[in-house]
């Protein structure tokens, strides 16, 4: 049917996936990729990969590649959800990106209970 403007839609946040700008780093594999930017289109739980839509395509023709959530920095100001931690106080929490080390391959993210901390990319899904 059809909704009114006034009609709320409940989603939890693993049921949504952010378009967020990414830069691809630590590709060992194809060091073509690093450095490339592109937008994440979604993240696949089972095999813990973000579908990336690279900005220029790759010589193949390929312009959508599976990367390991530690290949991708992703920019200040995105929203996050902490997971893999051995604190486990904070898996689970969401938070927001304030700083990136690239050099150090970590995230300063604020997380939603007033606490910031320093951790790795794969440490944070989007």
């Amino acid at each position: 049917g059809e909704r009114s403007d006034s009609s709320t839609v409940s989603l939890r946040p693993v049921n949504l996936t952010q378009l967020c700008d990414v830069k691809v780093v630590g590709i060992e594999s194809q060091p073509e990729l690093n450095g490339a930017s592109g937008q994440i289109l979604s993240y696949s739980e089972s095999s813990g990969r973000y579908t990336v839509k690279l900005r220029q395509k790759l010589a193949s023709g390929r312009d959508c590649v599976g990367l390991e959530p530690s290949k991708v920095v992703l920019s200040s100001g995105t929203r996050v959800v902490v997971q893999g931690l051995s604190n486990q106080q904070f898996n689970g929490l969401m938070g927001i990106i304030v700083d990136t080390d690239n050099e150090a391959m970590r995230h300063t993210v604020q997380c939603q209970n007033g606490k910031q901390i320093k951790i790795k990319f794969d440490n944070v899904i989007c």
